[in-house]
């Protein structure tokens, strides 16, 4: 009977003897990038490469839709330097997927709606069969940023918050985030009502997949905001970690400044002359 522990150093030899015998192959592994991000319009090729030195093998492209369900989209039959592809089913795309090389998955004129994630399954006989998932993502700057000020007279007498103006962001993809200044300086509003300070947000995601942004500003004036300047910025992304803006027109506000009431004079007081 073996001694405890002697088995495991024997099984790692083996092991280790099967990986060096030629006519033993390591188990397969595929190549993709996890994230690919594309600008809204642009052709994205989503590649997969097997890794190690297959002649012949079968790769497939999976669309996987919100439920987990994969439709097959495309599948490459690879022998040496020959490859016969063929493009399943465009799934209502136009325009249609594209199979090229090696099974590199083509995507023209990417659309909001292509946010999706992508599998590819590669099998390779006795090395048997291996995948990777990618996702896509597709970026839309917004459109010109515009703001709707309150045309009418606010009230520096007033205790409570009133609205200020709303900003609107449209079609932009993922969603931007609007931010309110006064005279260049970023308003720190937060989103829970008061009676000083705070705004509302609300999203709309188009038929087209982008999303809008409306953003409404509501203050307590004071006399000092007769002069201030007020504008809002819509913060978008973009791919690889770059950011934008774009800023509205800046509007003042219409104030009514109640003035004090002049001091009561004695009857028959009569001020002395200077």
């Amino acid at each position: 009977m073996e001694p405890p522990g002697a088995r495991a150093p024997r099984l790692l030899l083996l092991a280790l003897l099967l990986g060096a015998r030629p006519g033993v192959q390591a188990a397969m592994q595929v190549s993709v990038a996890p994230l690919v991000e594309v600008m809204r319009g642009e052709t994205v090729t989503l590649d997969c490469t097997p890794l190690g030195d297959y002649s012949q093998y079968q790769l497939k492209w999976f669309l996987a839709d919100r439920s987990g369900t994969r439709h097959l989209l495309a599948e490459a039959q690879v022998q040496g330097p020959e490859v016969q592809a063929r493009v399943h089913a465009a799934r209502g795309r136009s325009p249609p997927y594209q199979l090229q090389g090696q099974g590199h998955l083509v995507l023209a004129e990417a659309q909001v709606k292509d946010e999706r994630d992508y599998v590819c399954v590669v099998t390779a006989g006795a090395a048997g069969t291996a995948e990777a998932t990618t996702k896509l993502q597709v970026f839309a700057k917004p459109e010109t940023t515009d703001v709707s000020p309150n045309l009418g007279t606010l009230s520096v007498m007033d205790d409570s918050a009133q609205e200020i103006a709303t900003c609107h962001s449209r079609n932009g993809n993922p969603a931007p985030q609007i931010k309110w200044y006064r005279n260049g300086q970023p308003l720190k509003v937060p989103m829970e009502v008061n009676s000083n300070s705070y705004m509302t947000s609300r999203t709309v995601r188009e038929a087209s997949g982008l999303q809008s942004l409306t953003s409404t500003l509501y203050l307590r004036v004071h006399k000092e905001d007769r002069d201030a300047r007020f504008h809002c910025s819509a913060h978008y992304r973009l791919p690889r970690g770059q950011h934008g803006h774009l800023d509205s027109q800046a509007f003042g506000l219409t104030l009514h400044c109640a003035s004090p009431p002049a001091p009561t004079l004695p009857l028959g007081f009569t001020p002395p002359e200077a």
